[in-house]
Parts: C-alpha cells; structure tokens; sequence
C-alpha cells in the first residue's frame, strides 16, 4: 500500500456549506447577472473564480472564464452561445453600476434592472434547453436578440451619459478580489 489513511485521526472539519451548491435566494434575488451566476453552482464558481477567472489577463478574463465553463458543461453549441452571452451581460452591468452606485440607484433603475437580469437568464437558458446552436440562434431571432440588443444600448447610453462627480468611485459589489487583494487577506 503505497498509502493509509487513518480517518479518525484527521482533524479536518466540514459543515454543510461545503456541499452546499445553490443559493437559491441570491439566485432569484441578486442585483445582477455576475451575482446570481456566483450564486449558481457554487463549486463549480468557486473553481473557475480561483483556476480560471483570477488567473487570466484582465481584458479577456470574463469571456475566458465562459468559454471554459461552456466547454465544462459539454460540447453543445447552445452551452456556449448562452455562456459567451455573458460577458456582454455583465460588461453593461458593470457601466451601469460604475455610472449609478449603490446609494445613488434609482429605484425604477434597480426594478426594471432585476427585470431585465431575470427575462436574460431565461433568455440564456434556451442554449442549455435547445442545445443545438441554429436552434438557440432561431429562437433568439425570433425574440430579436433583445438581450444582446438591450446590453448594447446601455454599454452605449452610459458612455454617452455624462459623469456625476459624486458617481466616480467604483461600485464595491461582490466581485472576484484579485490576486494582490486576496494576498493582503
């Protein structure tokens, strides 16, 4: 036996959040797209946040992280049209929360945003139940590409928005801490 594990002398300590996968609440109620994907499959997130996300060059690390989550889940075109969507989703999330923060949010914004957020992950959850790439794509096509329409337009409209001084620090929503973030913890 090249190795022997005593299982009683192990002092590892588990609880019942190291199997939890879902947090359905955070799922149905979070602020955004990137919040209530983390929410989703949390091992899996948590794998790619740490060998994936944290690991890839800045400009391209959100669609990497896609990418490899499409490729996770199989080799379904639909997985990867609905995953690449993505990024696009949380690109518009992340201008509108940088230009309206927290405390300055309207609250028709933050409705209509929680709205929104939930008819695209509907709208992205075709690709895992179609599977097939042209079927996804007749789908949306039918529904005229609304969300990717929609992301557009506002990544567009808060370029085109003029700044508010009192807007320019970041919005300090749950986000991935970089590695020199987590290495100062």
């Amino acid at each position: 036996m090249v190795w022997d594990i005593d299982w009683n002398d192990l002092s590892i300590e588990f609880d019942s959040e190291t199997i939890n996968n879902l947090d359905i609440p955070n799922v149905e109620h979070s602020d955004g797209f990137r919040s209530g994907m983390r929410a989703w499959n949390r091992t899996v997130q948590f794998w790619l946040a740490n060998f994936v996300y944290r690991r890839s060059d800045r400009s391209i690390r959100m669609f990497y992280t896609m990418l490899v989550s499409s490729f996770w889940h199989g080799i379904h075109p639909g997985y990867f049209l609905s995953f690449l969507t993505i990024p696009l989703c949380t690109a518009a999330e992340d201008k509108l929360f940088n230009k309206f923060t927290i405390e300055n949010r309207p609250k028709l914004l933050q409705i209509s945003w929680s709205f929104i957020r939930t008819r695209g992950f509907e709208f992205m959850a075709a690709g895992f139940l179609l599977l097939d790439g042209w079927d996804t794509l007749r789908l949306w096509g039918r529904m005229y590409f609304w969300l990717h329409f929609a992301m557009l337009f506002i990544i567009v409209a808060t370029y085109l928005l003029k700044s508010d001084p009192t807007t320019k620090q970041k919005d300090q929503r749950t986000k991935f801490p970089s590695n020199d973030e987590q290495k100062m913890n």
